[in-house]
């Protein structure tokens, strides 16, 4: 058959007789190199895993021999292509979990579809953290302890999505090719600024409540050691889950591995090992249960004291409170987009660590690990076009001579505000020939 591949005492024949490197650059797969090869007969398809030939049943290749990845299609994935293009090796085969290897591989436009949307997502991401992170540094205004941490939370968007390269570059080639080094560099990344960005925005809600619910309380106020203190503990609550793949493989747990199309990495959440499920599982709890528990009592004593405190408090006292709510609201709007962009990601790693990993398929885990992204990159353009300082620095920069014009009105306005609440000055207005109207 033209289409078979036949190994007999070193010779290789590929529709006719030809030699092993002739056999290479027609595209055919090669799992024993030919000073491996025996006297045994093999019979491989380029379609089919590799199988004894007809007349040699119980033939089994010896251990020094490149393993063959089991999986109902792994002979259709481009290993070579693979291993000529990056940094894709044997060893790091071998880490790639079969169950991926049971379904068709992605087509190219898939890749590349893939690939597309991680780069608009890459730049629009890195281009909004950087804006949110300087005007932060730039604008004394805006360098509050609060804002400490709403810096921290655009660091770690920022790098959550300084990974791309890596992603765009393994769709390119269909495959991890980035190897061993690049996929465990991804994976820490994701974990460290994924923990990172959630417990940012979990203490910037704790800060919410203080404020509103503790306005006068010294206790409460956040402070510049607070805010240095707490950054400190994020990143190192963050970098204990992150890193445990890299340093727990005495424990059990399994090292940061391809997913889905192989194009990304994460934890081997389809893996049956008791150990590394037991890891994931503390992860999600630690890293998205706590927070979201933080979270939700946070907002709900923010709701229950701001609709008690409607009644009884009135005149400034009560737009002071209004700005804070406002404030209080738009935190709220981006730990919304969080919760919906992270929770779908989350589900398919319990899914996976279930035991329902019959469920998953590469498409279906794609889908949620590239949706995931998108916290990282709405999160400073939330800030940036609802939060009043954020938005006024911005109207500052973009429009300076609109904005001195605005400005002046807003003073003028408060002064009029102020001198009419003591009763201090009465202002009247008069029409054209001077004299006085109501």
């Amino acid at each position: 058959d033209a289409d078979d591949v036949v190994v007999r005492k070193r010779t290789l024949c590929c529709g006719s007789p030809t030699n092993l490197t002739d056999c290479r650059t027609a595209g055919h797969q090669l799992f024993w190199s030919e000073s491996e090869l025996n006297s045994t007969d093999l019979y491989v398809s380029p379609t089919q895993s590799i199988k004894p030939a007809p007349d040699t049943p119980n033939f089994v290749p010896k251990s020094t021999h490149r393993k063959f990845k089991k999986g109902k299609y792994a002979d259709l994935y481009p290993i070579l292509l693979w291993k000529q293009a990056g940094w894709y090796t044997e060893d790091y085969e071998e880490l790639v979990n079969e169950y991926w290897m049971d379904f068709v591989p992605a087509t190219t436009q898939a890749h590349y579809t893939f690939a597309l949307i991680y780069l608009i997502l890459t730049t629009i991401s890195l281009a909004g953290n950087v804006l949110v992170f300087t005007m932060i540094i730039k604008f004394k205004s805006l360098q509050t302890p609060s804002n400490y941490l709403v810096a921290n939370l655009a660091v770690a968007d920022f790098f959550m999505m300084s990974r791309g390269p890596i992603f765009i570059y393994n769709c390119l080639y269909k495959g991890p090719v980035a190897g061993y080094v690049g996929c465990q560099i991804y994976g820490v990344i994701g974990g460290l600024t994924g923990v990172g960005a959630i417990m940012s925005l979990a203490l910037i809600a704790k800060d919410r409540y203080s404020v509103i619910v503790h306005p006068f309380d010294q206790g409460y106020k956040m402070t510049k050691t607070k805010a240095t203190l707490s950054i400190t503990f994020i990143w190192a609550y963050a970098a204990v889950f992150a890193t445990m793949p890299l340093t727990g493989a005495s424990l059990g747990i399994k090292p940061y591995v391809p997913e889905g199309y192989l194009t990304s990495c994460s934890f081997d959440y389809v893996s049956t090992d008791l150990v590394n499920r037991i890891f994931i599982l503390c992860f999600f709890l630690c890293a998205w249960f706590v927070p979201t528990i933080i979270i939700t009592t946070s907002y709900f004593k923010i709701l229950k004291h701001v609709l008690t405190a409607s009644v009884t408090r009135m005149g400034q006292e009560r737009q002071q409170r209004k700005g804070e709510v406002r404030l209080a609201a738009v935190v709220l709007l981006v730990i919304a987009v969080w919760f919906l962009s992270w929770t779908p990601y989350a589900t398919v790693a319990l899914i996976g660590i279930s035991g329902n990993r019959h469920i998953l398929t590469p498409l279906g885990t794609m889908v949620p690990a590239v949706f995931c992204k998108t916290a990282a990159t709405i999160d400073p353009f939330i800030y940036a076009l609802s939060h009043p300082r954020f938005r006024n620095i911005l109207f500052k920069i973009w429009c300076p001579r609109k904005y001195g014009d605005r400005r002046a009105d807003e003073l003028f306005n408060n002064h009029i505000a102020i001198w009419k609440s003591d009763g201090s000055l009465r202002f009247v207005r008069k029409d054209s020939s001077g004299v006085a109207v109501a």
